[in-house]
């Protein structure tokens, strides 16, 4: 942590905050710094997200500063007079404005955190060449936010501070993982007493609060402090239902437990350095130097897709998930052995409801529940140790459709936290065989993933004469089967084959 050893100390700003004192200087509005331009600014960490708080109309000074940068205004909330000015170019960054009624101190004393109830005159900021900055004697700061900073600590500005707004029992935890900082134990217990208020929130931003902690670093450790404090169980109440599930001998843990540490594995194999290595409990080191790799794997997992998250973000949710159903399809057999038959399948029902609750777009539904439908798929490729057919791999491909990949990386973070330390090199590298064969055989020439599309659903329904429905998916995966099996190689052929296949479903 930073720490700041006398009032001469000098602090960089992020670049964009010259702009916008200019723009407050040519509009003649006085504002500060607030936030976390302030901490992470003292941290010694550059950001795009600007929070001002300005003397006057929030709003109205908004598109000021709008037209000024050239920027876009967004209005966040009109009745409390708060807005958003985006400006795009070469460093694109974001300001939000609010405005300040009752002086610097009242708007500073009802955020949530220390750390995050400082603020600096923007009058008061210098600038040299091409840096702007301020003095640390300079920084407003009546709650000890700095101090809390260097000593590691998040403290609750208030004993109202959760009260106010239940959320912040998930950003706090989502602050102590992303600068490594302890929640002290009056705010610990503030959060303890707080977390049942969370079915009060809008469903939105508890979901977005809690995807951030997904993407953090060692976001296994985030989700065990999410727990501890109560709050994973009113995000996804599901889960409770797994704890002390017990399952058959191969696995290390519980079903709860279990679903964590996948969300660990999949950070080990695709965010390398995220998480410490521990040999109690994880698979050793050998596991992830045996991992199967993709071109441009780090591009493709940190691709955005479904509402703002990346492929990583939904995996890491997915891994969470993947035995969601496990409690209510337990069974055991009269000689002892404990079975989950159709967990995969059930489970993609059950999180479609959890995912639905959580306002989770329809894009982002239908990947995740794909991957837990198809989690078990990949093991399931190779009969007695063979490696899967062409056949099986095209089908495989032909289901799980974009969720594919994904999945291939969810089993292998699935099959890691399934053993544990009890993972052995035999077995793991016989399994990452068949997924890189599986991977291999995807990606050649005439692989799943290489297939071109012939004919379109419009296409059929002209063919053939008929309106949309399951029908057309049907006839699709029929033209694409027959193309990987050489049947049919180019766009004549495909109409023609339609037409021999107008009678599926039916």
């Amino acid at each position: 942590m930073s720490v700041f050893p006398d009032k001469r100390s000098k602090v960089i700003l992020p670049r964009p905050v010259s702009a916008i004192k200019t723009a407050l200087e040519i509009t003649k509005n006085n504002g500060y710094l607030v936030g976390g331009v302030v901490r992470d600014s003292l941290l010694g960490i550059d950001t795009s997200d600007i929070d001002v708080a300005v003397e006057g109309n929030a709003i109205k000074i908004g598109k000021e500063i709008a037209t000024f940068m050239n920027g876009t205004l967004v209005l966040l909330d009109e009745d409390r007079g708060i807005s958003r000015v985006v400006v795009q170019g070469s460093q694109r960054f974001q300001i939000d404005l609010v405005s300040i009624h009752q002086g610097i101190n009242a708007n500073l004393e009802d955020r949530d955190f220390t750390i995050n109830a400082m603020a600096i005159p923007i009058s008061l900021l210098t600038e040299k060449l091409e840096e702007i900055s301020f003095k640390f004697k300079d920084l407003i700061d009546p709650f000890g936010g700095a101090s809390a900073l260097s000593s590691g600590e998040i403290k609750a500005v208030s004993f109202s501070a959760i009260l106010d707004d239940p959320l912040r029992a998930i950003r706090a935890v989502r602050l102590s993982s992303q600068y490594k900082l302890e929640i002290e134990p009056v705010t610990y217990g503030l959060i303890l007493k707080s977390s049942s208020l969370l079915n009060s929130i809008a469903p939105e931003r508890i979901r977005d609060e809690f995807m951030i902690c997904l993407t953090l670093p060692g976001s296994n450790k985030t989700l065990k402090l999410l727990d501890k404090l109560n709050i994973l169980k009113e995000i996804i109440p599901e889960l409770e239902l797994s704890k002390g599930i017990e399952q058959p001998k191969e696995h290390f843990w519980d079903v709860f437990n279990h679903s964590v540490e996948s969300v660990g594995q999949l950070e080990r194999i695709l965010q390398p350095g995220y998480n410490t290595h521990s040999p109690d409990y994880e698979a050793g080191e050998f596991a992830i130097e045996l991992i199967p790799k993709i071109d441009c794997m780090c591009g493709y997992f940190n691709n955005v897709i479904g509402d703002g998250y990346t492929r990583l973000a939904i995996c890491k949710l997915a891994c969470l998930l993947h035995d969601i159903a496990k409690p209510t399809t337990k069974t055991i057999e009269d000689n002892g052995r404990i079975r989950f038959l159709g967990h995969n399948s059930k489970g993609a029902e059950i999180a479609e409801l959890i995912l639905k609750r959580l306002r989770f777009s329809g894009s982002t539904i239908s990947l995740l529940c794909e991957q837990i439908r198809q989690h078990l798929r990949p093991s399931q490729m190779s009969p007695d140790n063979e490696l899967p057919s062409g056949k099986a791999i095209f089908r495989y491909f032909r289901d799980a459709g974009d969720a594919a990949i994904d999945t291939l990386y969810l089993n292998l973070a699935d099959y890691m936290a399934a053993r544990g330390p009890l993972l052995e090199r035999d077995e793991w590298e016989t399994h990452c065989r068949t997924i890189n064969h599986i991977l291999k055989e995807s990606f050649a020439e005439k692989g799943p993933a290489n297939i071109p599309r012939l004919v379109t659903g419009h296409d059929i329904m002209d063919r053939l004469s008929i309106p949309p429905g399951p029908k057309i998916g049907q006839i699709l995966m029929a033209v694409t089967e027959a193309q990987s099996e050489g049947k049919i190689a180019n766009r004549e052929q495909a109409l023609k084959f339609i037409e021999s296949v107008s009678t599926l479903g039916e």
